[in-house]
């Protein structure tokens, strides 16, 4: 990354001086018993120095606290797409490119672990967004999208240093929703090698806003095996609310006598 590139070329300038602070530690251990004389001692000698290990100090708690390089990459996605990339239509394909690497896999350091699959998908979404336009759209009404639900199939493994593309085209949409397909691709055999369909919950109406501002988009029916995932996500939503309502339902005199039929059946279990 390029701000690790160049906190390296500055350490490689500053670190000439960090001899001196050994030595005098090993001089004077004395001195550095408490924190403060460290820290003081450490502005009397270089400041440089002093900097040095605030920037590391900041560098370190930035990787420990936050997901530093998914932020960094997630904006460069988005500053690429803007500028130095072709916009696309609704229902256009847009295609990112990426590698597997060490930090991507999984305990056997053999392919790419399941989790960092979605994590990857995500930029392929930053990406459509943007260059079809529906970014914008949302920043300019003071939109958002969450992704509600995401379902993917890992039909072959993504091996150590195998470079892939991310296929991302919406298939379908509805009031609220928009339904992304996302394909992640071996460059080498051009083997579909994940295939995931993302639900992306916006609080716009999708039917007003692809009228207005994409009018020459043509609404199309959802794939079958779409169908059967929005099916899913609607008999498991419609389970989860019987089951909260039932809950809330129970008086106080079903849930004691529940209780003292679980103590029955634990006292007939001893």
């Amino acid at each position: 990354m390029l701000h690790t590139y160049i906190i390296s070329l500055w350490m490689v300038k500053t670190c000439e001086k960090l001899p001196a602070i050994f030595i005098c530690i090993r001089k004077h251990p004395d001195y550095f018993s408490d924190t403060h004389q460290f820290v003081t001692i450490l502005i009397k000698m270089d400041f440089n120095i002093f900097l040095l290990f605030l920037a590391l100090t900041i560098l370190f708690l930035s990787y420990f606290l936050l997901d530093v390089n998914y932020f960094i990459r997630a904006v460069f996605t988005i500053f690429m797409s803007k500028f130095f990339r072709k916009p696309i239509k609704f229902y256009g394909k847009s295609a990112i490119y990426g590698i597997v690497l060490p930090m991507d896999a999984d305990l056997l350091f053999t392919h790419m672990n399941n989790a960092r699959v979605f994590r990857e998908l995500d930029f392929g979404r930053w990406d459509h967004l943007q260059r079809s336009g529906l970014l914008g759209i949302l920043y300019r009404t003071k939109g958002w999208g969450v992704v509600s639900a995401q379902t993917c199939r890992y039909r072959r493994a993504l091996h150590m240093f195998m470079m892939y593309k991310i296929e991302t085209r919406p298939v379908y949409y509805d009031s609220n929703n928009i339904y992304f397909e996302q394909k992640v691709i071996s460059i080498r055999d051009e083997i579909v090698r994940c295939l995931a369909h993302v639900k992306l919950a916006v609080n716009l109406d999708l039917d007003k806003v692809i009228a207005k501002h994409f009018p020459d988009t043509v609404k199309v029916p959802a794939p079958k095996d779409l169908e059967l995932y929005i099916d899913y996500n609607r008999v498991n939503s419609e389970r989860l609310r019987v089951t909260k309502k039932r809950s809330k339902s129970l008086t106080l005199q079903e849930i004691e006598n529940d209780d003292v039929n679980k103590q029955g059946e634990q006292l007939l279990d001893t």
